[in-house]
């Protein structure tokens, strides 16, 4: 591989590790006001589909999932965590689906960013 392949690959590579920490300070903020008490087990929830989201993410980076495949493998994603959240038979729905939404937010943001900025190093 060249030095200028290799550096191409380094830059469509996706950090996912503090994009995924922002995450679950978003879902934690939102769900502390009305749900003290699921605030951890959200978190916990979320740690389980790590892979999933990461993979999802890296996978449209690079450019392997179109924008409409990425948003359905994140709506379905997201989906599933909802479900485990209400499963917690948590008292406020309200709390939980706008904590969804801030997590499904946060990486929709977050890839997007990196999509562009690699589209713009492809185009220089």
């Amino acid at each position: 591989m060249s030095h200028k392949q290799l550096e191409q690959d380094n830059q469509s590579v996706f950090d996912f590790n503090p994009v995924f920490d922002e995450m679950l300070a978003a879902a934690g903020e939102l769900l502390k006001p009305d749900m003290a008490n699921a605030d951890a087990p959200a978190k916990e929830l979320l740690a389980k589909h790590h892979t999933a989201l990461k993979t999802i993410a890296e996978l449209h980076v690079q450019g392997e999932l179109s924008l409409e495949e990425f948003q359905s493998d994140l709506r379905d994603e997201m989906m599933m965590f909802n479900m485990e959240l209400v499963a917690l038979e948590a008292p406020e729905n309200v709390a939980l689906q706008n904590a969804v939404n801030a997590v499904r937010d946060v990486l929709s943001k977050a890839v997007m960013k990196r999509t562009a900025e690699n589209l713009v190093r492809k185009n220089n």
